[in-house]
């Protein structure tokens, strides 16, 4: 029987995968080392001869105090079923591990990493974890294949009541050599089956509601992504979302198919016009709030996308066009983003759109637990405003009546050092503030206070050290108070400002990336929760125009560390931004193979019919025929190159055969059975020689097995060897027996062992 030698190393490899890509999967750093470090210690102990287990009762105890925990997290909602199942056996696969070491225990270990490595491809769709669960499935299966040779051997040992040197001895040891040879082989044949057929699924098969389905339940662990873009935003939304470094989105830009250059982006979410504020004590839970009016919610235009298939949303007739195609992660809410002045969208998945004609903004069904690729063209300016409404000139002014603004405010913004002034006076006294259609002097006066508010404010996330007081309206406590804050203050502020002097303005809430976060090496912008942001669209003349009033011009995103590792963690993120956008929402328009193939070929063969009319024409001409007559000249050399070539080799190996015939004895046979028999006879013209590198020769007059006779001074084991590879020399050369391959292989391991020995006791020189 065999010793498994090869099963602890691969079983031991296999926990430590499965254990450390849980806790990958669950993103636990406490879960990734514990796992990992308890496995390798105990492969250590174990290797080193170290006997530790702890008691059955002890082990008992641990597993079921660890079910009772897992359970009471699940009754009181602070844990997902699957979550608490997979927990439970991650605490059962290391207490199994320190108690038990029997083939019962390795196989429930076993089983119990495979359902560990299912619960984490549940929960993550991370490319890290993707390789790792690659790397296990592959050792797994080498290791299952050992384990039941393991247990075969065992019972086959115990049946015939060897012991394990007995086990060893005799024929079989010879087979011990090619055994690591033959379980490589059929675990690589079994996993080429496998990934073979997993192809042929994955790229057949629709699994765009498998994804749905797998997104759904890690949102059970996760939780919903905190993007917080919605029709409400508070002073603190924002800013809880920038601590997250977490990918959001991965955006590429291009212009008439050409990359753009890196450079710093907006990518447009939704539209804020009405703040809750005023001089009041908040009364209300939604008091001192951003939220969207009546007329930006009441105009949103349906639209069904079609995999793969561009729906119009404006007209952009002359503009600039701007092709972005994005991979949004789940949000936890419907906004898609994108370039100001969307005009046109296309998604991978089906989905609903409804597009707000107000604001340019997009929602789309369903969005919430998957991520979705889609594509989008945008002009780069804001959406053209609605035409007024002439039979109803009071309707902007009482849309800004809605915001309910501190009269504290509007004197701050009346300030010529705020809102600008000329020669004239100050801009706020100039302006008309019952105009119901935007003014030259709304763009000057939001230009102004912009510039106010980056000159004289800081911008910054921590606020611990303020002391708000909740009966005084945030923004104005910012303005005069405490003169710092994050986007929202800032866009807020300038937003409030530019209403209270009548101005039509609103916050826009969405993802600000600079030019350090582009990926050069995939072409496209990562884009983190970090970089949510908040800026300002105000109303003029000319149409809707973006200000940033956020200190610096930019939303703030903690420092990276890059260095020269800078090019590593960009191509790390690529094969990430690959991963997600080629295997984890691959869905339904990725999976018509069929008939892209069919296309495919269809394109190819229209392309080889033209290719071929082009080079018939091309061989009649002039050109082709000297072409021609070169190369035929050119085939007619390296044929007759190879010929000799050939004939060399033939002719080299022919004396190689005779030269062995010669020094084996059979120079005196026909031809044809000379070369026959050196083929055959090749192991022992390779003992001849290991024996002639030891200064042992065969004298012309003795005979192979006086020759093997006279030998008796080499050890006793190398003797009896060569006898019996003698032996085997009489066998084939005078009883016509031919070895088969099996059998070659056995003598070749035969010479290989006296060769072992003789090394060893070959003298120094």
């Amino acid at each position: 029987m065999y010793d498994i030698r090869q099963f602890r190393p691969t079983f031991y490899l296999v926990l430590i995968l499965a254990l450390g890509g849980y806790g990958i999967a669950l993103e636990s750093l406490p879960h990734f080392l514990a796992g990992v470090l308890l496995a390798m210690l105990y492969a250590l102990l174990v290797f080193r001869g170290v006997t530790f287990l702890i008691p059955r009762l002890v082990a008992s105890a641990l597993a079921v105090l660890s079910g009772v925990w897992n359970l009471l997290g699940l009754v009181l909602g602070t844990t997902s079923p699957m979550l608490a199942i997979s927990q439970w056996l991650f605490m059962l696969v290391l207490i199994t591990l320190y108690s038990r070491r029997d083939n019962r225990a390795y196989g429930q270990m076993l089983v119990m990493s495979l359902v560990l490595m299912v619960a984490g491809a549940v929960n993550s769709a991370s490319f890290l974890f993707g390789i790792i669960l690659i790397l296990y499935l592959f050792t797994a299966l080498y290791s299952c294949l050992l384990f039941h040779l393991k247990v075969e051997s065992e019972h086959a040992t115990r049946a015939y009541n060897l012991t394990g040197s007995q086990a060893l001895s005799g024929s079989l040891r010879h087979d011990q050599r090619h055994f690591n040879r033959s379980m490589r082989r059929l675990a690589t044949l079994v996993c080429s089956v496998a990934v073979t057929s997993g192809l042929l699924v994955f790229l057949l098969f629709p699994r765009s509601h498998v994804s749905a389905a797998f997104a759904m339940a890690a949102q059970g662990r996760q939780g919903t992504s905190l993007t917080g873009f919605s029709e409400r935003m508070g002073f603190d939304q924002i800013a809880k979302i920038t601590q997250n470094d977490e990918v959001i989105a991965d955006v590429s830009l291009s212009e008439n198919g050409n990359p753009l250059p890196p450079s710093d982006i907006y990518l447009r979410g939704m539209t804020l016009d009405v703040y809750t504020g005023g001089s009041k004590p908040p009364s209300r839970q939604h008091d001192y709030q951003w939220i969207r009016s009546t007329e930006s919610r009441e105009r949103p235009v349906q639209y069904h996308l079609a995999p793969g298939q561009w729906q119009s949303l404006t007209s952009t007739r002359g503009a600039r066009q701007i092709h972005q195609t994005v991979l949004l992660q789940p949000t936890g809410t419907s906004t898609l983003f994108a370039l100001n002045g969307i005009s046109s969208i296309a998604a991978d998945a089906g989905s609903d759109v409804r597009y707000f004609t107000t604001d340019g903004s997009l929602r789309v069904s369903d969005l919430s637990h998957a991520a979705l690729r889609y594509d989008a063209i945008s002009t780069g300016e804001p959406p053209p405003p609605l035409p007024l409404r002439m039979s109803d000139p009071e309707s902007r002014l009482s849309r800004l009546a809605s915001s309910r603004i501190d009269p504290a405010i509007a004197t701050y913004a009346s300030r010529p050092d705020v809102s600008g002034s000329d020669a004239n006076g100050s801009f706020a006294v100039q302006r008309d503030k019952n105009s119901a259609v935007p003014t030259a002097l709304d763009e000057k006066i939001a230009a102004a206070i912009c510039h106010h508010l980056q000159s004289d404010f800081k911008y910054t996330l921590d606020l611990t050290d303020i002391v708000r007081d909740p009966s005084k309206d945030p923004l104005v406590q910012f303005l005069n108070d405490f003169k710092r804050g994050h986007c929202e203050y800032f866009a807020g502020a300038m937003t409030v400002m530019c209403q209270s002097l009548g101005l039509t303005a609103r916050v826009v809430i969405g993802f600000h990336a600079a030019a350090d976060d582009y990926n050069a090496v995939g072409g496209y912008y990562v884009i983190r929760q970090s970089h949510a942001h908040a800026w300002v669209e105000v109303l003029t003349p000319q149409g809707w125009k973006s200000f940033d009033p956020t200190t610096g011009n930019s939303s703030y995103t903690p420092p990276t560390i890059r260095g020269m590792f800078g090019p590593f963690a960009d191509f790390f993120d690529y094969l990430q931004y690959k991963w997600a956008s080629s295997v984890v929402i691959y869905d339904n328009r990725n999976t018509s193979v069929i008939d892209n193939v069919r296309s495919g070929i269809s394109a190819s063969l229209e392309h080889g019919h033209r290719m071929l009319d082009s080079a018939q024409q091309y061989m009649h001409s002039e050109q082709g025929l000297r072409a021609s007559a070169r190369i035929l000249v050119a085939v007619i050399i390296i044929l007759a190159t190879g010929l000799l070539l050939t004939i060399a080799i033939y002719l080299i190996a022919r004396r190689r055969l005779n030269l062995r015939a010669q020094r084996i004895g059979l120079g005196a046979l026909p031809s044809q059975d000379r070369l026959r028999l050196a083929r055959q006879l090749r192991f022992y013209d390779d003992l001849l020689q290991l024996l002639a590198r030891q200064r042992i020769g065969r004298p012309p007059h003795l005979t192979p097995r006086e020759f093997a006779g006279s030998l008796g001074f080499l050890p006793s084991e190398v003797y009896t060897k060569v006898g019996q590879i003698t032996e085997v020399f009489y066998r084939v050369r005078y009883g016509d027996q031919p070895l088969a391959t099996h059998e070659l292989h056995q003598v070749d391991s035969v010479i290989a062992d006296i060769d072992a020995k003789l090394s060893v006791q070959r003298p120094r020189a």
